[in-house]
C-alpha cells in the first residue's frame, strides 16, 4: 500500500509543478451491490489515510457501486468494439466516481461537502461502522 500512496503523491508533485491545484481526492468506496462492505474497503481505507497524512488534503470517499457499468454504456456509445473499450474502462469509471462526488456536493467546497454523500475517513477502521452510502438508482444515461 505504501508504494500506491508513494506513486500517487509523486503524481500529484508533477500535476503541481505543472501549475494544478488540489483541494482534495476523492476515491472510491468498494461494496457490494447489497451495501456490504467489500473486502478492498480496508484495503482502500488505508490507502486514503496515507494519502491524506502525506499530502495534507482532505480525502473523501464516494460509493463505486456499478459505476463501471455506468462507465462501460458511455464508453459503448462512441465504440462498439469491447476490446477498444477495456483499455479505458478504468479511466471512465474513475471519472464517473468524481462526478457524482461533485453533483451530491452541490457545488460545496470539498472540506464542506455533507458527510451523508461522501465519507471521510481520519482513520481506515471507521470503514468498518459505514452503512448507508446512497444506492444508484436509474442513473440518467449520457
Amino acid at each position: 500500500m505504501r508504494e500506491v500512496v508513494s506513486r500517487i503523491v509523486e503524481l500529484l508533485a508533477e500535476f503541481r509543478e505543472e501549475g494544478d491545484e488540489f483541494v482534495g481526492i476523492v476515491v472510491g468506496l468498494p461494496s457490494h451491490l447489497d451495501g456490504r462492505p467489500h473486502e478492498q474497503r480496508f484495503r482502500v481505507g488505508a490507502i486514503a489515510k496515507g494519502l491524506e497524512e502525506r499530502t495534507g488534503l482532505s480525502v473523501k470517499f464516494q460509493d463505486e457501486r456499478l459505476t463501471s457499468v455506468e462507465a462501460e454504456q458511455r464508453l459503448m456509445v462512441r465504440e462498439r468494439d469491447w476490446r477498444k473499450r477495456k483499455p479505458r474502462l478504468d479511466a471512465a469509471a474513475a471519472a464517473v466516481i468524481l462526478q457524482d462526488h461533485l453533483d451530491s456536493c452541490g457545488g460545496q467546497e470539498m472540506s464542506e461537502c455533507n458527510e451523508e454523500t461522501g465519507v471521510n475517513f481520519k482513520d481506515c477502521e471507521a470503514a468498518k461502522g459505514l452503512s448507508g452510502i446512497r444506492k444508484r438508482t436509474n442513473r440518467e444515461k449520457v
